[in-house]
């Protein structure tokens, strides 16, 4: 067998049989084939006899051509199908078809009739426009020729262009460089880039042309400051399509200072945050040493590396290599605030440009807890993108709000008016009087549960209430906020966020409330298409939260929103990892550019036992004695056979069993869906998000493939003096009598036994602790039986090693067929199956399990769902039956409720619990995170006590799909 490449390795390891099989096929189908018919068979009996003279006259008359194209408007240099019906019908007449070119008939080539009396013929046409074509029917049997037209309009080929453009802010009167890749990569494409001012596009830079990669370089000096869209034009050919690439909005600033600093304005006691030194500047190249006075209370926080700092002078410095003009490099410095408020300083200096920063620390509120250091379930079984092509390509279906952003006072007296026009009147008395809306803790699970029930408008109506109690809450109105971008009402989000931003800080539940705040803010600018407002809002979120997955994807979002996935890229993966480290496996040479975190990292892998043993085919002595034993109807052929029906009746019964539960999936939450393909997948194909099953796939396949690759001499045995000229087809054979043959393949092939056994034992392991993991016990059977199923391919793949050699001999005596040897005998294989581990105590999605016991809500978490019950008599959702209406166009909200808590014999440990929704209404994502001293096996019950527990919402844009 010869491969190809690598990606057919990665897609399905049956690629080592089929090939040979089809191999095989041929083999007997062009023995058995009857011999081509020479020209005497061709006019046998074609005459008409006496008594047909009368018919075979009228049929003269009666006879007719036509043409027809199977493409009317054929792309040029695609070919398509002309053809031609010809009556009466009869076999083997000549038909030519012709193209009109200028005054002239220019021939395209020429087919012969079939028993219906049609020719077929495949054509390509190199020339763009209108073009006749023309069939003629040669004279035949007494029927003169015929002639008929028909006309197809050849169209342009479709090209695509994509740009890479710098990312901004970019800097007047500094150069930048655009990249363009055309496709199909061809050179001599000419390309510009554009500009637009108002409705309208216009070329800003010269016009070059691709090399022979179709890449080209498109540079430009950005003239004024400003912030535009742009694109790459691409100018069509004679046979090519132009058009444009995708627009990207870019902000260009005016000459700046060689340093600026970045830093959140004020963080919480304890927190972590972050603060970014951009070095560069305009007109002229920065280079040198970056040093920073670090703060003298607190510490530093790694990864990231990008600064040294010594302890005993508090000085953090970075070698600075020469930034040109214009462009900027970007240095990190991650700190732990301390226990104590203050106020942090830190004082960066750099080319004799010293420029100064301050942090406020404030007292974190009572009421919150962060998460800690739990599994993102839903989040890290996904791959994470490595390459801008795994980032969604789609932008932002968002119809952009163009209303004003009224004054704080103006939002609160439009959004309460809207309120009372929308609640229903018999029940506005009861919403009054409602008990849960007396208390700011109590309207947060009202605004909870609201949330959860699809009810945008009875949470602003609750976080209305709740800020009208308390005008100094913050969290009151960060969660009208959400609930405003629910409902399409982005100004009236703005106008609340930026004056919650001048109440101090609040309890963070989850995420810190800060960052909270931002990333809704960010999210109400990109509900109004204001996306350079966004990105800068949301990067100041990542100052206070730089760890935290959702800001990330809100970040990665904003960029895709834009159509830019290269900008989208770092972040996208960042929201599928709760911290910074490699992942364990990268995408191969030719797989989809997505890497994984090993299966045996993310589940409980100590429960799975020894893996079954395998039936291993053993091989006779000499090879005259495999020559006998294989072929038709012979001992291998018949085991094969017996293997092949085995591994196809398991198949088929898995993949009617996966039918039934992704029926199932269609209508439940996009996050139990998710995990559940997520963990099919890393049942079935563990050697894709493995590292050790990888390694052990790349040696079993690399070993099967030097026993399988038979038929030319100069495959993996043209090292191997053994072959010998044979005149049939193909030319080369190798034979297995050949002195020293048999000996050689015999040690690769058991060095194939043993790498099977390898790659066997490394893959059940994963692959059993995947399905263990499946709390749908439908969908655990089809992944065990897949597992099987894999089991006995590599047994196939084993078996046809053997029977495909044994059919590479020569001597006639190799069709008796003596007995097996005993040792080749069948005997039953263990069973793959395993106990069902998900739920019982000890494995790793035990410890997830816990209940909070709200006075409106109890929320409760365990191994296998989530869920929130609202308590009964709660009459604000009867008060607001009206105006139940699904989220924002491409909206989606992120629930945080949290606690501290402290329990016998476990420690004080921090819990969150958070439901992620769809712009559809619909959980797309949910968990817990709980810290490590939580017991192992042990049914958490939180209890608040005497504590007040703040709860706060965050809307985002949806996951950067794809990924």
């Amino acid at each position: 067998m010869t491969r190809t490449h690598r990606r057919s390795r990665a897609a399905t390891t049956s690629a080592l049989v089929l090939a040979l099989a089809a191999a095989l096929l041929l083999g007997s189908a062009a023995t058995a084939a009857p011999a081509r018919p020479g020209p005497a068979d061709a006019v046998a009996g074609a005459g008409p006899t006496t008594g047909g003279a009368e018919a075979w006259s009228a049929a003269r008359t009666r006879g007719s051509l036509s043409i027809r194209a199977s493409d009317r408007t054929p792309t040029v240099g695609v070919a398509f199908t002309l053809r031609s019906t010809v009556t009466p019908r009869v076999r083997g007449r000549r038909v030519l078809v012709d193209r009109r070119v200028g005054e002239r008939w220019v021939r395209v080539g020429r087919a012969r009739t079939n028993s219906r009396g049609l020719a077929t013929l495949r054509t390509t046409l190199r020339s763009v426009g209108a073009t006749r074509l023309r069939a003629t029917a040669v004279a035949y049997r007494g029927q003169p020729r015929r002639r008929a037209t028909t006309s197809v309009t050849v169209v342009r080929a479709r090209s695509t262009v994509a740009a890479t453009v710098p990312a901004g802010p970019w800097t007047v009167g500094r150069r930048i460089t655009v990249a363009a890749t055309v496709s199909p990569r061809t050179a001599g494409r000419r390309v510009w880039l554009e500009r637009r001012s108002g409705t309208r596009w216009s070329r800003v830079s010269p016009v070059v042309t691709t090399g022979s990669t179709g890449k080209a370089s498109i540079g430009w000096t950005p003239p004024g400051a400003g912030t535009h869209a742009y694109r790459i034009g691409l100018a069509a050919t004679s046979t090519r399509a132009g058009g444009t690439s995708a627009a990207l909005t870019r902000q260009t600033k005016a000459t700046g200072a060689p340093l600026t600093v970045e830093a959140p304005p004020r963080v919480v006691t304890g927190s972590v945050f972050e603060v970014v030194f951009a070095v560069g500047r305009e007109g002229s190249p920065t280079s040198g040493t970056l040093t920073v006075q670090v703060p003298t209370s607190g510490s530093e926080v790694t990864p990231p590396h990008d600064l040294d700092t010594d302890p005993d002078s508090g000085i953090a410095s970075a070698p600075v290599p020469t930034v040109e003009a214009g462009s900027t490099r970007a240095y990190r410095l991650r700190w732990r605030a301390p226990s104590t408020p203050t106020t942090l300083t830190l004082d960066a200096t750099i080319a004799g440009v010293t420029v100064p920063a301050a942090v406020q620390v404030v007292a974190e509120p009572a009421g919150g807890g962060r998460f800690g250091d739990g599994l993102h379930m839903a989040r890290e079984l996904r791959g994470a993108p490595t390459e801008p092509e795994a980032v969604s390509p789609y932008g932002c279906t968002i119809p952009g709000s163009t209303a004003s952003i009224p004054s704080f006072a103006q939002a609160i007296d439009t959004a309460q008016a809207w309120v009372d026009d929308a609640i229903v009147s018999e029940h506005a008395e009861a919403w009054a009087d409602e008990p849960a809306l007396t208390e700011p803790e109590l309207i947060d699970e009202v605004v909870l549960a609201a949330l959860a029930d699809k009810r945008p408008g009875a949470a602003l109506a609750a976080s209305l209430r709740g800020h009208a109690l308390d005008p100094s809450d913050p969290i009151a109105l960060s969660n009208a906020a959400v609930a405003a971008n629910m409902l399409n009402r982005p100004e009236w989000a703005i106008a609340f966020l930026r004056h919650a931003g001048t109440l101090g800080p609040a309890p963070s539940v989850g995420v810190d409330s800060e960052a909270v705040r931002l990333v809704n803010l960010g999210h109400a600018y990109g509900l109004m298409q204001r996306w350079n407002d966004a990105e800068a809002t949301v990067r100041q979120a990542l100052l206070v939260a730089p760890d935290s997955p959702h800001v990330h994807q809100q970040l990665a979002r904003i960029h895709q929103c834009q159509r830019d996935r290269e900008a989208s890229l770092p972040h996208a993966k960042r929201a599928l990892r709760i911290d910074e480290g490699p992942d364990d496996v990268e995408p191969g040479e030719f797989d989809y550019p997505l890497s994984f975190l090993d299966t045996t990292r993310l589940l409980d892998t100590s429960m799975v036992g020894e893996p079954p043993g395998l039936v291993l085919p053993t091989l006779p002595d000499t090879a005259s004695e495999l020559a006998s034993m294989s072929g038709y109807e012979s001992y291998y052929r018949t085991h094969l056979q017996r293997l092949q029906a085995e591994w196809t009746a398991l198949n088929q019964q898995a993949s009617t069993l996966r039918g039934q539960v992704y029926a199932r999936l269609a209508s439940a939450d996009p996050a139990e869906a998710r995990v559940t393909r997520d963990l099919i997948h890393r049942a079935s194909a563990a050697h894709v998000t493995e590292a050790t099953v990888r390694d052990a796939y790349d040696d079993w396949w690399e070993a099967n493939d030097r026993i399988l690759r038979l038929n030319s001499c100069h495959g993996q045995f043209q090292e191997l003096t053994v072959c010998r000229y044979s005149a049939v087809d193909p030319p080369q054979v190798c034979s297995i009598l050949a002195t020293g043959f048999y000996q050689a393949w015999s040690t690769r092939f058991y060095a194939a036994v043993d790498a099977t056994v390898a790659y066997h034992e490394e893959r059940w392991r994963v692959a059993t602790a995947a399905r263990a993991a499946l709390s749908d016990p439908t969908a655990r059977q089809a992944a065990g039986l897949t597992i099987q199923a894999n089991d006995v391919w590599l047994m196939i793949n084993l078996l046809t090693a053997i029977d495909t050699l044994g059919g590479h001999h020569s001597m006639q005596s190799c069709f008796d067929a003596p007995p097996p040897p005993p040792d080749l005998e069948e005997e039953p294989g263990a069973e793959t199956d395993d106990p069902d581990a998900f739920c019982e105590a000890g494995s790793l999605e035990s410890k997830f399990a816990f209940e909070v016991d709200l006075k409106v809500a109890k929320v409760k978490s365990s191994c296998e769902k989530a869920s929130m019950e609202v308590a009964g008599g709660v009459r604000f959702l009867e008060a607001f039956a009206r105006v139940e209406q699904l989220y924002g166009t491409e909206s989606t909200t992120t629930v945080f409720v949290g606690t501290k808590a402290v329990l016998p014999y476990v420690g004080s440990f921090d819990s969150a619990f958070y439901v992620e929704f769809d712009g559809r209404g619909r959980i797309a994502d949910l968990g817990i995170e709980v810290g490590p001293e939580l017991e192992a096996g042990k049914y958490v019950l939180v209890n608040f006590g005497s504590d007040k527990i703040r709860m706060s919402a965050m809307s985002i844009f949806g996951d950067p799909g794809g990924v």
